[in-house]
């Protein structure tokens, strides 16, 4: 009886946790411009100094938030947690955006979390049964069913509040003053590199033509608005 309750515990805190993820996706997600370079060597280029510009900042935020040690954890802590969820969620969405994703759609804000597991995050599309590698394309993607993105968001819920006590969010090295700066700093420069590294292997890039084709279908990632044109290269235009 005692581990149901403590699963269920666990269960309800990862659950309040990802409605908090949710609500900080939509309001970092809003006014984003879907504009991408015109060229896949511009993407990976941003892309790549997007991940370490993103690390760390990252480390900045864990650093001064752990100089305190214990002495200040019940303050510094959470402004840790969400200072560096912001910006790993920030750099996820810029990835995907630049890589030609809306970030209107429930798939794409789903894998978004999934990223911020960091080097677990294959680990947990291959427990709710989404293929990953080579077969993870930007239309498996638009595919993934409403119930799977639920196993998804369970999971990362879950995932998220347990890693807590080894890696992250937690870690018995932050409560020692100064020390707690350094240990922070290096935990989430390089917990955000890895959720950089999961994102440039979820979101695939979008090849421009194919996105139109899907968007003009309705397929991927929803019906289009009616007043919404799908854009042509410049080059088909022409012809």
């Amino acid at each position: 009886m005692s581990r149901s309750v403590a699963t269920m515990a666990w269960e309800s805190t990862g659950a309040a946790l990802m409605n908090s993820l949710r609500w900080l996706y939509g309001r970092l997600a809003s006014g984003k411009s879907e504009t991408v370079p015109a060229t896949p060597r511009d993407v990976e280029v941003q892309v790549a100094s997007l991940i370490r510009r993103s690390a760390a900042q990252a480390g900045v935020v864990g650093f001064s938030t752990g100089l305190g040690g214990i002495f200040t954890l019940p303050i510094t802590l959470p402004a840790n947690i969400a200072g560096v969820a912001a910006l790993q969620i920030h750099m996820v969405q810029e990835i995907a955006r630049k890589r030609g994703y809306d970030l209107r759609s429930e798939q794409v804000e789903s894998l978004t979390f999934v990223c911020l597991t960091g080097n677990a995050a294959l680990d947990i599309l291959k427990d709710v049964g989404i293929a990953v590698g080579h077969k993870l394309t930007q239309q498996a993607v638009g595919q993934i069913s409403g119930a799977a993105l639920l196993r998804i968001n369970q999971a990362v819920g879950f995932r998220l509040v347990t890693k807590g006590g080894t890696s992250g969010i937690v870690n018995l090295g932050k409560a020692v003053p100064f020390v707690g700066g350094l240990v922070g700093g290096t935990i989430d420069g390089i917990s955000t590199a890895a959720v950089g590294n999961a994102a440039k292997a979820l979101f695939p890039t979008v090849n421009r033509t194919e996105r139109a084709r899907d968007e003009q279908d309705d397929v991927i990632y929803g019906a289009a608005p009616p007043e919404q044109k799908v854009l042509t290269p410049p080059d088909a235009a022409r012809d």
